[in-house]
């Protein structure tokens, strides 16, 4: 990914929105990680601009800034797993169980967990 200017319309774009963009940078389900270029053209008449850009890319690089990143897909794979053990089913039974849409070996309490938890992946 590279960032050649942080503003749209003469506004830089907030801390989220950012990292939002940032996100994009790899391919899905081919590289581990993305890369980050952030350029400052230090060629730029206006000096208070680039002063600018630097506090910008500080602020946006700062990781006390930042919010923790959560995985909704790992999350999810985490309470099927604490189904499992709960219930006392194999973590790929219950992965087949459920790509069945059958949770009539769950008891109550786990069928209904894991129709939350798949309610979760519709939304």
């Amino acid at each position: 990914m590279i960032v050649a200017s942080p503003y749209i319309s003469q506004k830089p774009i907030d801390h989220r929105d950012f990292w939002n963009i940032c996100g994009r940078a790899g391919r899905a389900f081919v590289d581990r990680e993305g890369k980050i270029l952030y350029a400052i053209d230090e060629m730029e008449k206006n000096n208070r601009k680039i002063q600018k850009n630097y506090a910008l890319a500080n602020n946006y690089f700062n990781a006390a800034k930042s919010n923790p990143v959560k995985s909704g897909l790992l999350y999810v794979v985490d309470e099927i797993y604490k189904i499992a053990r709960s219930v006392g089913i194999d973590f790929s039974h219950l992965l087949e169980m459920i790509a069945e849409n059958d949770y009539s070996r769950l008891g109550q309490n786990g069928e209904q967990r894991c129709i939350e938890i798949m309610d979760m992946i519709d939304d």
